[in-house]
């Protein structure tokens, strides 16, 4: 469908064609005629018509000059020029202004349909191919967040290899994400606080796993496409995370990053309503530093298992620890280490989220409660059977247990017999398997021995075979510290042995004793002792020159 404007001073070439064209089958949206140049022009500015068919002499503005002034108005327009003069000048410059053909007069009407009707297809042609770039510029709108996800993981996930910089440079450039190669960056990671209980207790998990994971990604960046003013690509990654990667130049940029990543955490808790925590690389990097950035990131994520969630975690500092999670009943590892380790008040502490433990087995009638109950339970006693637990009766025949669980046919009766139940596992536990003493032992012998090591409480009490929550624990109530003031306590004596020895640099110094960043080992060893690395070198009389 189309729509055509004849521009005709002879009034009856003008109106004849007009009622040709109307008989024939062009399939026209529209006909406009108009008598000179400056009337045509007009339409031409207003209609917008596909097809413009002129004279090229006419008494005010000619054809040539409503097609050069159509040109310049941005106007593009198809053109058929016709005359009475076989004048070559003209139809030259007729076809540099871009005119679609040219016509003597008397005009040969047959002629003149065979042009249109060409003049038609090729305009169609023309609309389909827009049409069809438009479209696959959309299907490549709508890829190009999922192949920089993909690009992007696979870099930061893999080792990195100086070759591979060469072939991501060239794919950056094709997904519009070139500046990454340019100046420092910075690396957040945003993951969702027990994302697989929180969907489950809203039902539905998979769908509910969906769902949290699209709002963080709308909510955070929106939060920053409102109030980050540099560039920043936002992704999700593996692990059901997202990572957010941004240009940082200064600390001040930074100090932006930090602060906003802090205020995305708040619109989640808001809009999601859900807790997530973030971590922020410690150091800005280039392009290549980015898989090394996102491990620390993933490094400093682990400590919310000891810290707690639903915050900002830029550093390792133990001053910044916040109070221990509560211990989540559906985790039979932590539990066992409850049972083990905490006293009795913890144990009765942690049974008053009873309710909740039954709520996340989703049962109805109160005997689906008594088994969802048993199998509870007998999964803690096989657990103690494998730390050695002597009191086996309720494995050899659990009948006698469930005839127990029974008896009780309201949720707080069944929450009084688990109690009595776990509070003697716990006392014969405690008198027959090994003490926490034995436990802190094996972690610190670890620790001295893989200390230059990228260590976390996560593998340190795997180690152990403890949860990194009880190992904080242990630390806390045993030693008086934390698990990371005796690993830095742990690499400093180690330090200060190796500062005595002229043959070392304080970057090697750095390096050998678990630090990648010699200004973050300054600042540590600074704060553990009162005096710089170059300074405590001093004191002891060696020279670093």
């Amino acid at each position: 469908m189309h729509s055509i404007l004849i521009v005709d001073d002879e009034i009856e070439i003008r109106e004849g064609l007009a009622a040709r064209l109307s008989r024939e089958n062009l399939g026209l949206t529209a006909l406009y005629t108009a008598a000179d140049g400056d009337e045509g022009l007009a339409i031409v500015e207003r209609e917008k018509p596909d097809l413009v068919i002129t004279d090229i002499r006419m008494n005010r503005m000619s054809g040539l000059e409503l097609i050069r002034q159509a040109r310049e108005k941005g106007l593009l327009i198809r053109t058929i020029v016709i005359s009475g003069y076989d004048d070559f000048d003209l139809v030259r410059e007729a076809l540099q202004l871009g005119a679609a053909d040219y016509l003597l007069k008397p005009i040969q009407t047959d002629e003149l349909l065979k042009v249109i009707r060409r003049t038609q297809d090729e305009l169609r042609a023309e609309w389909n191919d827009m049409e069809l770039q438009q479209r696959m510029m959309g299907e490549l709108r709508l890829a190009l967040p999922r192949l920089r996800a993909e690009t992007l993981t696979e870099w930061i996930e893999s080792p990195y290899l100086s070759f591979k910089e060469i072939t991501l440079s060239s794919r950056l450039a094709a997904l519009e994400l070139s500046w990454l190669g340019g100046g420092p960056l910075a690396i957040l990671v945003f993951e969702v606080d027990d994302l697989n209980i929180v969907a489950e207790q809203r039902g539905n998990p998979e769908l509910e796993r969906r769902l949290i994971l699209f709002g963080i990604g709308n909510v955070v960046e929106q939060t920053w496409e409102e109030q980050f003013p540099g560039r920043f690509v936002f992704y999700p990654s593996a692990g059901d995370r997202w990572v957010l990667t941004a240009e940082c130049g200064s600390d001040e940029e930074r100090e932006r990053i930090v602060a906003l990543a802090a205020e995305s955490i708040k619109r989640i808790n808001l809009f999601v309503k859900v807790n997530a925590s973030a971590a922020v690389s410690p150091e800005i990097g280039r392009l290549s530093r980015l898989p090394q950035m996102y491990r620390e990131a993933l490094s400093l994520l682990e400590q919310k298992a000891v810290y707690g969630g639903n915050r900002l975690i830029q550093d390792l500092e133990p001053a910044e620890a916040e109070e221990l999670p509560e211990i989540a009943l559906q985790d039979s590892a932590a539990m066992m280490d409850l049972i083990r380790y905490g006293s009795e008040q913890e144990l009765k502490e942690a049974l008053r989220r009873f309710d909740r433990l039954v709520l996340s087995w989703r049962k109805g009638p109160i005997s689906d409660v008594q088994q969802g109950l048993f199998g509870w339970l007998m999964e803690l006693f096989q657990k103690a059977k494998g730390l050695g637990w002597k009191g086996e009766s309720w494995l050899r025949n659990p009948i006698l247990l469930w005839e127990q669980l029974e008896r009780y046919n309201t949720l707080e009766s069944l929450q009084g017999k688990t109690e009595a139940l776990l509070l003697q596992l716990s006392r014969e536990v405690k008198e027959q398997t090994g003490s926490r003493n034995q436990i802190l032992k094996e972690a610190d012998s670890y620790m001295r021995k893989h200390f230059r090591c990228n260590l976390s409480l996560t593998a340190v009490a795997s180690e152990v075979h403890v949860t990194p929550v009880w190992l904080s624990k242990l630390f806390k109530k045993e030693m008086d510290r934390t698990f990371l003031e005796h690993l830095t306590d742990i690499r400093i004596e180690q330090a200060k042995e190796m500062l005595g020895d002229v043959k070392y640099r304080v970057y090697q110094v750095s390096q050998e004793v678990g630090y990648r960043d010699p200004v973050h080992f300054a600042k540590i060893f600074r704060k553990s002792t009162g005096l710089s690395p170059m300074e405590f070198r001093q004191m002891r009389g060696v020279d670093d020159e």
